[in-house]
């Protein structure tokens, strides 16, 4: 039997055999971009809870959040649980790429920020290439099993970096001591803390 298609409205005479690939093919697609919806969320409320946290603890944030995420992931005995994993692993992404970038622009000198403000986006997209070649010759729990450590342990890591400079002058937790600058290298401010 051949589908049928009317032009007012799209009824299809499937057979079962159709339906349910179709079906299927409908839930991966929608899995699949649970995490494209995260990351859009992620990106538009990460700028603005970045600013308000500051840099540091908007990606210590984002980085549990990960580590949650893969949890929920790994864990996952219902599709629902995996829904969920799968959105908060968007949004946990899209809200790392909005804080990540001021953050390395803001603390290095502005020698290295030309190699170092790409390193993120770099070995996002290095990690995401080993994850899909892990994937050919490994189930997928076991890959979430191990790398879920990594953005913990990146969070960790975080808590003894320095806030950002120019955000804490922003918010005026620190002063710009005007008298130590060197009016030959505009880059060095020497800030004081409260």
């Amino acid at each position: 039997m051949k589908p049928s298609f009317h032009s007012s409205v799209i009824r299809l005479n499937l057979n079962s055999t159709m339906t349910v690939h179709f079906l299927l093919f409908s839930f991966f697609v929608i899995l699949a971009s649970m995490s494209v919806f995260g990351a859009f969320l992620g990106s538009l409320t990460g700028g603005m809870y970045t600013e308000y946290l500051g840099r540091k603890k908007s990606m210590v944030f984002g980085n549990v959040l990960a580590f949650c995420s893969l949890l929920c992931i790994w864990s996952a005995k219902d599709i629902s649980l995996l829904f969920v994993g799968r959105f908060m692993v968007g949004f946990a992404n899209g809200s790392l790429n909005t804080c990540i970038g001021p953050y390395v622009g803001e603390v290095c000198q502005p020698g290295l920020r030309k190699v170092t403000s790409i390193f993120g986006y770099a070995f996002n997209s290095v990690g995401f290439a080993v994850f899909y070649i892990l994937g050919i010759y490994f189930h997928w729990r076991k890959i979430i099993f191990v790398f879920r450590w990594w953005p913990l342990l990146c969070g960790i890591l975080m808590i003894f970096l320095p806030e950002s400079p120019p955000w804490l002058v922003s918010k005026g937790k620190c002063i710009v001591n005007h008298s130590k600058l060197d009016p030959n290298k505009r880059q060095s401010i020497q800030l004081e803390t409260f």
